[in-house]
């Protein structure tokens, strides 16, 4: 009877911090490059993304940010369905085990669940803004389901796509999206898959195809990523931003590394800490020789990825926390695997997997809750200026209003940051004579011709 209750109370938190995340999502205010949509399009959503293909963002995520940002529906479908299978896989990926409903898996779910909210400090980015939570971790998703697969393919004999009896067809649209999610992470997958599959070589001493199915996944992967390297748009993006496509600079680039190196330090320092730990009992367990050597392989790969990935983003015209999120998930993923799934006695002690439910859970709680007030505040600004602005321009075509966006919450200090991806205060300045890029939005969607603030 404890049990039961137990468990409809686990089930009963998940759910209540799900239906949080959508009021998150469904009060976020417009946001930088969301100020876009404004504007309704007409044109199909294929259109749109075929537009962006030749000259925005070739990238498989810019169709469903176009979808999301049009349609508050598709957003909290797209969102949802997002946040459901990150963490899904995120479980996956920790224990190799799908989880179930019952209550030892929901407190391990509610706990590598918190902790990756709590080390990733700009959350509200990746998982509320639209532009990046369907560019980059809905791509995520897709990654972390390809590096399983073949994680259990090359190290652990576990051929998935054969087990499950996952059709062709959609093993090729699979690689396909996969290969163009973004430009930094296919290759290091690409890159890492042909590794793999060299030491399956070499252990069997022998020249072995990997399965059809597996072939099948990897060619798609290429085709997919030739699909968005070759994109028109990535030359308009390079040549926006003063690059060269194919050019290097190595200044420019280590010059990028250094960038890099400060983001984590400014942006992710509980990360570092963390990582810190962990590689401190990953050198106790491999003298201590309580390491598997398969792990050791798999968790060699995990970094492996997260490595390259940064060295490739350092090429990138543009450096951004978002373009480190891929590699940050697999650096926390990996110190979840020595804790939780090496160290088998934390869930085997129910004192502990209890108290760090509890004090996780209450985070978890707090954050969404505050995440909540911040974004439905944050959305009541965005109205209020925005009728501003609607009001002021019935009457005249050089609008000055009051005071530009302000969404944060003075009272939840840094914790806006972990919500929310600007404060709007700069999207509207004192300046009528060069606009800012949400200025040109708002002057095109209310058909005036200067917009400033007072203040």
């Amino acid at each position: 009877m404890k049990i039961n209750l137990q468990k409809k109370f686990l089930i009963l938190f998940c759910i209540l911090i799900f239906v949080l995340y959508l009021l998150c999502i469904y009060f976020y205010p417009k946001t930088r490059d969301e100020f876009y949509y404004l504007v309704n399009d007409h044109s199909t959503v294929i259109a749109e993304f075929s537009n962006s293909y030749f000259n925005v963002n070739a990238r498989i995520g810019q169709f469903f940010s176009n979808l999301s940002g049009r349609s508050m529906l598709a957003n909290l479908i797209t969102s949802g369905l997002m946040f459901v299978n990150f963490f899904y896989l995120s479980f996956l990926t920790v224990f190799r085990t799908f989880p179930t409903a019952n209550s030892l898996n929901l407190k391990k779910s509610i706990i590598i669940s918190g902790l990756f909210i709590f080390l990733i400090n700009y959350f509200g980015e990746m998982f509320f803004y639209v532009p990046y939570s369907t560019n980059y971790t809905l791509t995520n998703v897709f990654y972390l389901l390809y590096i399983f697969v073949i994680i259990e393919y090359f190290i652990y004999n576990r051929d998935l796509f054969s087990l499950y009896k996952i059709p062709v067809w959609l093993i090729i649209v699979f690689g396909i999206f996969t290969g163009m999610g973004n430009e930094h992470v296919p290759p290091a997958l690409l890159l890492l898959t042909g590794l793999l599959f060299l030491s399956f070589i070499i252990k069997n001493k022998k020249i072995l195809l990997p399965s059809k199915k597996i072939s099948f996944a990897f060619i798609s992967v290429i085709i997919g990523y030739f699909i968005l390297f070759f994109a028109p748009a990535n030359r308009v993006r390079f040549k926006k931003e003063g690059k060269q496509e194919f050019g290097f600079n190595i200044a420019d680039y280590f010059g990028n590394l250094k960038l890099i190196s400060k983001i984590y330090y400014y942006y992710n320092f509980e990360l570092l800490i963390f990582l810190g730990i962990i590689s401190t009992v990953v050198i106790l367990l491999f003298v201590r020789r309580k390491i598997e050597k398969s792990l050791i392989f798999e968790l060699l790969s995990y970094i492996f990825l997260a490595l390259v990935c940064i060295f490739i983003t350092a090429y990138s015209p543009i450096i951004g926390t978002r373009l480190l999120f891929f590699s940050n998930v697999l650096f926390i993923l990996s110190g979840f695997i020595i804790l939780f799934r090496n160290n088998h006695s934390f869930f085997t002690s129910s004192t502990k997997t209890n108290l760090a439910t509890i004090l996780v859970g209450l985070f978890v709680g707090t954050y969404f809750i505050s995440a909540f007030m911040i974004s439905k505040n944050a959305n009541e600004n965005y109205c209020k200026v925005m009728t501003e602005i609607e009001n002021k321009a019935k009457s005249s075509k050089n609008v000055i209003i009051e005071k530009s966006f302000d969404y944060q919450m003075s009272i939840f200090g840094k914790l806006n940051r972990k919500v929310l991806l600007d404060t709007g205060e700069s999207y509207i300045d004192t300046d009528n004579k060069s606009n800012t890029p949400v200025e040109k939005n708002i002057i095109y969607f209310f058909k005036i011709n200067t917009i400033k603030s007072e203040k």
